[in-house]
């Protein structure tokens, strides 16, 4: 008689990298979101380390896909410098390629709820005045704003 026992397979963690061009800056931004995991949150960086799936998403990928009309759950998600001008040049910008494209759907609101649907216990956006950063987000409600370094702002779910 053959006698199956489940053994629990660890659940991947899943991160999400919005905007992800595979440049060194992204491999910096990774290399931040490591060290801050190890100093703060060491379970999580141990999970992440032993078993994750990366997914990438950006604009100018092909095919091109959008993080603010996509539905897929992650437990992080990090935030490669997506530009963000001056609302007033929106309209002129949306459905334009390259390292200036911007989401239909980019908004400040729109930027919030999904970060929120996400399902993202942690969010590290890395930008500045002109990109999708604390700075854009502001308090995002169901988030607190943990830490703010240079370029990298730091959420965790409350």
């Amino acid at each position: 008689m053959l006698t199956i026992t489940s053994q629990s397979v660890p659940k991947k963690v899943r991160l999400a990298h919005v905007g992800y061009t595979g440049t060194e800056n992204d491999a910096d931004h990774m290399n931040q979101v490591s060290d801050w995991l190890y100093a703060n949150r060491q379970n999580l960086f141990d999970e992440v380390v032993r078993s994750s799936e990366r997914d990438v998403i950006d604009l100018g990928n092909k095919p091109s896909r959008d993080f603010l009309s996509e539905e897929e759950a992650y437990d992080i998600v990090i935030l490669h410098h997506l530009y963000s001008p001056d609302p007033s040049v929106w309209p002129h910008l949306r459905g334009f390629e390259g390292g200036f494209a911007m989401s239909p759907h980019h908004s400040v609101e729109a930027w919030r709820k999904r970060l929120a649907s996400s399902g993202a216990d942690m969010i590290f956006a890395f930008g500045g005045d002109t990109e999708v950063s604390a700075k854009f987000l502001g308090d995002m409600p169901g988030f607190a704003l943990l830490e703010q370094r240079g370029d990298m702002a730091v959420y965790e779910r409350l």
